[in-house]
C-alpha cells in the first residue's frame, strides 16, 4: 500500500491506539480531526481544533514513544484500517483455539481462504 502525501492546510485524521486491557479508557482507538499545519523536509505537523499537535515523519511514523498514533486522509480510511487489524487478530485467535478443521468446511474452502490471504 502506498502511503499518502499531505499538503499544508489539508484536513486529516489522527488515530491513537486503544488503551490496553486493564487500563482506563476505551479498547477502541480514538480519532481526532486535524489540519496539516506544516510540511517540512522531514516532518509533517498537524493540529486539532483544540490545539493538540502531533508530528509525523514522511514515512508517516509518529515521533512519540509507546503505541504510535497514525495519520489518515479520512476517518473512513482510519476506521477501515482498524477494522481490518481487529478482524485479522480475531482470525488468528480463532485459528489458534481450534484444534481440528471445522467439520462444516471442505478442504477446497480452506484452500480458498489460504489463497485469499496469500493474494493468489
Amino acid at each position: 500500500m502506498c502511503k499518502p502525501t499531505f499538503q499544508k492546510g489539508e484536513p486529516a485524521v489522527v488515530s491513537e491506539p486503544a488503551n490496553p486491557a486493564g487500563r482506563h479508557g476505551s479498547r477502541e482507538p480514538s480519532y481526532h480531526h486535524v489540519v496539516v499545519t506544516k510540511v517540512g523536509p522531514q516532518w509533517i505537523t498537524v493540529e486539532s481544533a483544540a490545539g493538540r499537535r502531533w508530528r509525523f515523519d514522511h514515512n508517516l511514523e509518529s515521533d512519540q514513544d509507546g503505541d504510535m498514533p497514525e495519520i489518515w486522509k479520512t476517518l473512513a480510511d482510519a476506521e477501515a484500517a482498524h477494522y481490518r487489524e481487529r478482524a485479522w487478530t480475531n482470525l488468528i485467535v480463532i485459528l489458534r483455539s481450534v484444534g481440528d478443521p471445522p467439520p462444516h468446511m471442505t478442504g477446497a474452502e480452506i484452500d480458498a481462504i489460504i489463497d485469499a490471504i496469500k493474494g493468489a
